[in-house]
């Protein structure tokens, strides 16, 4: 990709700054000339709107986070920002989110929902089975904020029940890292909060930085929420999905739900890409929608550059196969797949090692009834001992199985007949980045291979794709 500095026109000492605080009511035409410039006042350091093709909504939306303190975690924060919305959009997705030693993300969720209006919004903690039982519609478009899951044995099957498979809701969560047991195999996208060394102290001055400013913070906070709140549904057409799909597929990419989350993410990307500004009244009244005008009845096209900004938000997110693994988790890996890729050997359907995708041949894996080529716990302990190392004793295999599990590069199945759960791999290749194809490779029907000027959703910097 081709990307170049693009000079603003303006640095921060020419910006004039407005009196604070929101009117009661906004004469758009009377601020600066228009409902853009005005909003434009309360972010400072968005970046440069001019000449390209990146919707003002992300920009606002980075610059209002930014100002709530969030830089290091910033795609984490626009992707918890989509899943939010998802469900309002008719595409519910489900996130769960963990974090290292020392971060605070309860704090992050609350920082990072605070953009989305209390209407699209509910507390997992209220919700009960009686209060949906009476209420089937209570969390239908909405999204489900789960702040502790150390749930009791009830109170995952209601979790569960609400997933976006189940229910029309979103759901984001925060987990304890390593997740519990129970949430190993629940279809979700998943986020981590790093830290190093400097985190705390760095965050420490952005917070003290913040804390000069609230009256346009909370300006910038009232803007954007309004403008996810005036969000309406749409049909929306991704033409290079099944590009992105072989490139997963070719780079052991093997969750079949990787390409629908894919899918349903650069939805959403396109229809807040394509959000106008909403009205000035719009903006004051305590409920708005944009209606037919904010996305219109006509089908989106998802073009480049709402993948760009996917690629900027989402990237490692589907970036499986760099997850740091020790030697010892290695030799486990390495002994499940043996076993798994003994069934183009040993199975008796014929199987093209050569001429079969990967993706293909964990599909056949899955089809089996039976799970003669998915080793349980006992069997992997048994033949990982055979590979010419030091010996692991059971209990420490079973917990490098759960780290695993964690990190996705496994999954498990049950035995319907003895209950034993035995385990498959979901890539053939760890230690490693994969990565989604780059934009500039993205075969895009609406920009015929010309460049397409943009603005990074993460610094506000401008460039071309």
């Amino acid at each position: 990709m081709e990307f170049r500095e693009k000079p603003t026109g303006q640095d921060d000492s020419e910006i004039t700054p407005i009196q604070p605080g929101l009117p009661a009511v906004i004469d758009g035409a009377s601020q600066d000339g228009g409902i853009g410039t005005y909003i434009s006042n309360f972010f400072p350091h968005a970046g440069t709107l001019q000449g390209q093709a990146t919707g003002p909504l992300w920009l606002y939306a980075s610059q209002a986070l930014k100002s709530r303190g969030i830089h290091r975690h910033l795609p984490q924060a626009l992707l918890t920002l989509i899943a939010l919305v998802s469900a309002h959009l008719n595409e519910p997705l489900a996130l769960f989110i963990s974090a290292d030693l020392g971060i605070d993300s309860a704090q992050f969720l609350y920082s990072v929902s605070s953009l989305i209006h209390e209407g699209l919004k509910v507390d997992f903690s209220g919700l009960t089975r009686k209060i949906l039982a009476q209420n089937p519609l209570l969390v239908k478009g909405k999204a489900i904020l789960a702040y502790d899951i150390n749930l009791s044995k009830g109170r995952q099957d209601i979790l569960r029940s609400l997933l976006p498979s189940r229910s029309p809701a979103g759901l984001v969560a925060l987990v304890d890292q390593p997740e519990p047991k129970w949430l190993h195999n629940v279809p979700a996208l998943r986020a981590h909060l790093e830290a190093n060394p400097d985190y705390m102290q760095q965050e420490a001055g952005r917070r003290a930085e913040v804390e000069e400013d609230l009256t346009r913070i909370e300006g910038q906070a009232r803007i954007v929420s309004k403008w996810f709140q005036g969000l309406t549904p749409n049909r929306v057409r991704v033409p290079y999905i099944s590009q992105i799909a072989a490139s997963l597929d070719q780079q052991d990419q093997m969750t079949a739900l990787n390409s629908a989350w894919i899918e349903k993410i650069l939805k959403i990307v396109t229809i807040i890409n394509r959000a106008p500004y909403p009205s000035p009244q719009e903006i004051v009244n305590e409920y708005f929608t944009l209606g037919a005008s904010a996305v219109g009845a006509p089908q989106l096209t998802a073009t480049k550059v709402e993948y760009y900004l996917f690629y900027k938000i989402a990237r490692d997110l589907f970036a499986q196969g760099d997850s740091p693994i020790t030697p010892r988790q290695a030799r486990v890996f390495n002994t499940i797949k043996g076993s798994n890729l003994k069934i183009v050997t040993q199975g008796t359907a014929f199987i093209d090692a050569g001429a079969t995708s990967t993706l293909e041949l964990f599909r056949i894996l899955d089809y089996q009834e039976r799970l003669q080529w998915w080793p349980s716990l006992d069997e992997i302990h048994e033949a990982v001992n055979r590979d010419g190392g030091l010996t692991i004793d059971r209990p420490t295999v079973e917990r490098e199985i759960a780290a695993l599990l964690n990190q996705g590069l496994i999954l498990n199945r049950r035995d319907p007949t003895l209950g034993h759960l035995h385990y498959r791999v979901t890539t053939l290749s760890i230690g490693r980045r994969n990565e989604l194809p780059n934009p500039s490779q993205i075969h895009d029907p609406a920009s015929k291979g010309a460049t397409v000027a943009v603005v990074d959703p993460l610094t506000g910097e401008g460039g071309t794709i």
